[in-house]
C-alpha cells in the first residue's frame, strides 16, 4: 500500500494521522514552486514509494527530512526532482515530542482477514543516522487497546492478511496517537514481540499449518509483564532519555534481567560470535555519536 493510499484510508475510517499534502514529483517543477503547504513550518517529508526512492541518488538524501524553512524544502525538492524520482513525495505537519513519543504496532492477520494478535510497544530511541533514521532501537512493551482498535479496523477494511508493522506517533496537542505507515512484514525491531514472551512464528503456523480456530484478538502483554528491546549500549540509551521515570524503569528492567539485545545470543560456542555483540554495540556508538552531540 502506498503511503498515499495508507492515508486516504486512515481518512476514511476515522483514524488518526498527520496532516499531509501529497505531491506528484512528475508534474512541471513550475506548478511545484508555487504550490501552498497548508501548514506551518517545521514540516516532515518523505517518498510515498519506498521502492522508486531506493534507486534514486542526490546530495543530502535522507529517509525522512524535517525542515523548518520552505527555503530549505525548496532546495531540497530541486534536488529531489533532478534525481529522477517521478513518484509521489509527502509532506506532513510536524508532531513534536521526541523519540519516546513514538510507538510500534505488529499485528498478525488470519487468511479471513480477521486480526488475530498485536503487540504494542513505546519506542525510546530511534536511529539518527540519515539512512537509518526512524527505525527503532529500543522499545518497552505496553498495551493500548485503543490504537489497536484503529489497526483492526482499518486492516479488517482492506482485507489484509499476514504481518503488518505500523509507526504511530502519540501527539500530545490532542492526546491521539497519529499513524504514520504500514509496512506489509514484520518491521526490524520485530524481536521487541519475542522479548516480551510471545513467539511471532506461532501465528503463522496456527493460521497456515494447523487452522486452528481462535476467539477474539490475543494481546500481547496484557499480564503487565514487559521487557527492553534494545540494540545500543546501556549507557548510550540512558542518556539520550530525559524522562525520570523512564530512566528509572530501564534501570530497573536491566536489574531484573529483562533488557534483551537479540544479537547477544547466549548458545553461540564460537569465541568470535561470543564477541561479537560487545563489538556491534561499540560501533553502534560510535555511529550514533556524531548526530547525539
Amino acid at each position: 500500500m502506498f503511503k498515499d493510499q495508507f492515508y486516504a484510508t486512515c481518512e476514511r475510517l476515522g483514524i488518526p494521522y498527520p496532516k499531509t499534502l501529497t505531491i506528484d514529483c512528475a508534474c512541471p517543477p513550475e506548478d511545484i514552486t508555487q504550490l501552498e503547504i497548508p501548514f506551518s513550518f517545521p514540516i516532515i517529508a518523505k517518498a510515498a514509494s519506498t521502492p522508486a526512492y531506493h534507486y534514486v541518488e542526490f546530495e543530502g538524501k535522507k529517509k525522512v527530512f524535517k525542515f523548518d524553512t520552505r527555503r530549505e524544502f525548496d532546495e531540497m525538492f530541486g534536488r529531489l526532482i533532478a534525481s529522477g524520482y517521478k513518484e509521489k513525495l509527502l509532506v506532513q505537519d510536524f508532531i513534536p515530542g521526541d523519540d519516546t513519543n513514538m510507538r510500534i504496532l505488529t499485528c498478525y492477520c488470519d487468511q479471513d482477514s480477521r486480526l488475530r494478535f498485536a503487540a504494542f510497544g513505546q519506542t525510546l530511541m530511534e536511529d539518527p543516522t540519515d539512512n537509518g533514521i526512524g527505525n527503532p532501537v529500543a522499545i518497552i512493551n505496553r498495551v493500548n487497546p485503543e490504537v489497536v482498535a484503529h489497526a483492526q479496523r482499518l486492516l479488517e477494511a482492506v482485507g489484509y492478511t499476514g504481518f503488518a508493522n505500523f509507526d504511530v506517533k502519540y501527539d500530545c496537542r490532542d492526546g491521539s496517537y497519529r499513524f504514520f505507515e504500514i509496512n506489509p512484514r514484520l518491521g526490524r525491531s520485530n524481536y521487541y514481540v519475542t522479548a516480551g514472551g510471545n513467539n511471532t512464528v506461532k501465528w503463522i503456523v496456527d493460521d497456515l499449518i494447523c487452522h486452528r480456530s481462535f476467539e477474539g484478538v490475543r494481546i500481547a502483554n496484557e499480564d503487565g509483564s514487559k521487557a527492553l528491546f534494545t540494540v545500543v549500549p546501556k549507557a548510550l540509551l540512558l542518556s539520550v532519555l530525559s524522562d525520570d521515570e523512564l530512566i528509572n524503569e530501564v534501570k530497573e528492567l536491566y536489574r531484573q534481567g529483562r533488557a534483551v539485545n537479540p544479537i547477544d545470543y547466549k548458545a553461540e560456542e564460537r569465541f568470535i560470535r561470543r564477541i561479537y555483540p560487545r563489538i556491534f554495540l561499540s560501533k553502534q556508538a560510535k555511529s550514533f555519536k556524531p548526530y547525539l552531540g
